[in-house]
């Protein structure tokens, strides 16, 4: 259980307030003192919240097998609380992810006219970055790990983007952060709309650089949603800079079949084969076949 809690909160620590596990079959909980030890005590406790009648969130989760977020209120204030399933070695837990929200005393007037509406806004909250509304970093750890396991069980292809802005460095120089901000913002709308339907998204990884997934996808229909937004960024004219100034995107891209192993090594292998472009030139892409199984 140790080394599990410390590979969560070496994958957690800096996006959540808390974060615990549940063992479902003995009712206990887990979590990370001050002093790095892992200490248990009875889940139940964690339900002081609840009203009389409420389901256990912890069996809600544990049942559906799906991610699920409630909010907690109290004199500290109020809190958003995601849990996902996991299994490990064959047993089954929940893993628990604490936020504290601010203006706590709002949520909690609202919260008995509308309690969907503001799970629904607090869910996109912790999901979405602010500057592009794109998806974040916190929900790439909750969907990569899936698409990579339904691709699995489907027999489909995956593949997974690092798209970077070539130079974007000299963008700031030259223009000022505000300017970077809305070539960003106008970068990460043209990323949205050059990628299929449902099946396909894209967040902001940091900074200037973002991550696609595309899913159920061939071989050509991967090249050809590549050469399309390489296509709409180089032919872009940015707003706030001179028309004649035009940016390019640097592309590393892993195709992934059945793989079974931790979604951040998808991410290692796009950012290395990004890398890769950057130094050979930029503004090109760099493909690689992941064939791992483990």
């Amino acid at each position: 259980m140790k080394n599990y809690m410390m590979e969560l909160k070496t994958k957690y620590d800096m996006l959540f307030d808390t974060f615990r596990v549940i063992d479902t079959e003995e009712k206990l909980a887990f979590m990370i003192d001050e002093q790095g030890k892992v200490v248990s005590f009875p889940c139940h406790q964690l339900c002081r919240f609840r009203t009389v009648g409420d389901k256990c969130f912890c069996d809600e989760v544990a049942n559906s097998m799906e991610k699920k977020t409630r909010l907690e209120f109290s004199e500290g204030g109020s809190f958003v609380i995601m849990g996902y399933p996991e299994k490990r070695q064959e047993k089954k837990y929940i893993v628990e992810l604490t936020s504290k929200i601010d203006g706590s005393s709002l949520i909690q007037r609202k919260h008995s006219d509308d309690l969907s509406a503001i799970l629904a806004g607090m869910n996109k909250m912790t999901i979405t970055d602010d500057l592009t509304e794109l998806y974040n970093r916190r929900f790439i750890t909750q969907r990569l790990p899936r698409d990579l396991s339904v691709s699995k069980k489907k027999n489909e292809k995956v593949a997974v983007v690092m798209a970077d802005i070539d130079d974007f460095k000299t963008v700031n120089d030259n223009y000022g952060h505000d300017v970077g901000d809305q070539v960003i913002k106008e970068f990460a709308e043209l990323l949205k709309t050059s990628v299929r339907g449902d099946d396909d998204w894209v967040a902001r990884y940091g900074g200037e650089e973002f991550l696609i997934v595309l899913r159920g996808i061939s071989y050509d229909q991967i090249t050809k949603v590549i050469l399309r937004v390489k296509n709409r960024i180089e032919g872009h004219v940015f707003s706030l800079i001179p028309e004649n100034v035009r940016l390019t995107c640097s592309f590393g891209i892993v195709i992934c079949d059945g793989y079974n192993g931790h979604y951040e090594n998808m991410i290692k292998e796009a950012d290395s084969c990004l890398l890769e472009a950057k130094y050979s030139g930029k503004n090109r892409a760099i493909f690689k076949h992941y064939l791992e199984n483990s």
